[in-house]
Order: C-alpha cells, then structure tokens, then sequence
C-alpha cells in the first residue's frame, strides 16, 4: 500500500533514488503482518499486567485485613494466656498455703499424740 502503516512506515519516503515505493512495498510487506502480531502481543501484555496489578491490589488489600484480623486475636490471645499464668501462679500460691497448713496440722496432731502417750 502506498499510504504506509500503523508503523510510522511511509513507502517512498525514503531517499526515492534508491528505493521506489514498489521496492519498499515488496521489502516490507512480509513485516507487516508480524507488526500486527508483535503489536497485539504488546497489547496482550499491557492488558494482562493491568490484569495481574489489579489482582495484586486487591490480594494486597485482603492480606492486610486478614493481617488486622490475625493481630486482633494474636492480642487476645496474649491478653488471655497473661490472665491463665497469672490464674495458676494464684493457684499454685494457694495450693502452697494448703500444703503449708497440713503440713502445720500434721506437726500438731503428732505433737498432741506425743503428748497424750506420755500422759
């Protein structure tokens, strides 16, 4: 074709004493349909890193709300087994005082049973 391309290629447009428009259509004509490709491919490309950035985002924007989620209850957590230690370090004192005052029972009731078999 005379008029050029898509491309930016004019036939003719070159230095016309070394090539004619007819040399140029039979140079370049085989490129063109590989233009066409190359330039669809291009699109293809473009639209599917739009595609891919677009999904980015959003599992971006997914990640961090799950993160929020997971942080909340990591601090519940933390919060809750703070509560459990302090719960059996209270339990553990009071077991301690128990076996403390057996223990100081015991002691009176053999003293009393020494006692009452020297009397």
């Amino acid at each position: 074709n005379g008029k050029g391309s898509k491309y930016g290629f004019r036939p003719g447009r070159l230095n016309s004493t070394a090539y004619t428009a007819d040399e140029d259509e039979g140079i370049f004509s085989s490129a063109l349909p590989l233009l066409d490709r190359l330039e669809a491919a291009k699109e293809g490309l473009h639209s599917r890193a739009y595609a891919t950035c677009s999904r980015m985002a959003a599992l971006t924007t997914r990640a961090q709300e799950e993160e929020r989620v997971f942080v909340a209850l990591v601090d519940g957590l933390t919060r809750g087994a703070g509560g459990l230690n302090e719960t059996l370090d209270d339990l553990d004192e009071r077991v301690r005082d128990v076996a403390l005052s057996a223990s100081r029972i015991g002691d009176q009731l053999q003293l009393a049973d020494g006692q009452r078999a020297a009397a």
